[in-house]
């Protein structure tokens, strides 16, 4: 016949322990500020580029839901782009893989290609859609690390979600894309450093 079980002051203070840790852990997650001070230190204009914002669609709204972005349009010479960086603090799932995302919209990548870029690489995609090609690059970025690695980006996310420190920054996305493809990405990069130093 089974004891019954009864529990015991130990294992009252454990489950007290673990009660407050998980306590505490959904405070933190619940408290991460979004850093609209690393989104807003990328300058509209500078001495080699120029920029405006632009407004996010509805689409795009829905899906960043409570994420912070922001969109603009630069011109650097005779080039222009479209750059987006999204701070995934309050809503992790807005900050997702580009290769993913364009195939999902009916894109095929025709070639892929690293970027190194301060602080780490970025990854360049050409795409093509019923006769349409599309150039981007694309990072994510913690302030000092840059890669293109989502599984990375997922990781780094978390941790800084687990620590109860709260000094890591999140890691932001930073999509590049070109009004015309065959863009000379180091030349861009060169002529507008802040973008790899956001």
């Amino acid at each position: 016949m089974l004891k019954k079980f009864t529990p015991s002051k130990h294992h009252a203070m454990w489950i007290a322990i673990f009660s407050v840790f998980i306590g505490v852990l959904v405070l933190r997650v619940l408290a991460l500020p979004p850093q609209i001070e690393r989104l807003d230190s990328l300058p509209l204009k500078g001495a080699t580029f120029d920029g405006e914002p632009l407004q996010l669609t509805r689409q795009e709204s829905q899906y960043l839901g409570n994420a912070e972005a922001i969109k603009r349009l630069y011109t650097l010479g005779n080039d222009s782009f479209v750059v987006a960086v999204i701070d995934g603090t309050r809503n992790r799932d807005a900050v997702h893989n580009p290769d993913i995302c364009y195939q999902g919209e009916g894109y095929t990548i025709i070639k892929e290609s690293s970027l190194p870029i301060p602080g780490g690489e970025a990854k360049v995609l050409v795409m093509k859609k019923e006769g349409e090609v599309r150039e981007l690059a694309y990072w994510y970025t913690t302030g000092t690390s840059r890669h293109s690695s989502p599984f990375k980006q997922h990781v780094q996310s978390t941790l800084r979600r687990l620590s109860l420190i709260g000094h890591r920054n999140e890691p932001f996305l930073v999509i590049i894309e070109s009004a015309s493809p065959g863009t000379d990405w180091n030349a861009t990069l060169a002529a507008f450093p802040e973008l790899s130093h956001i």
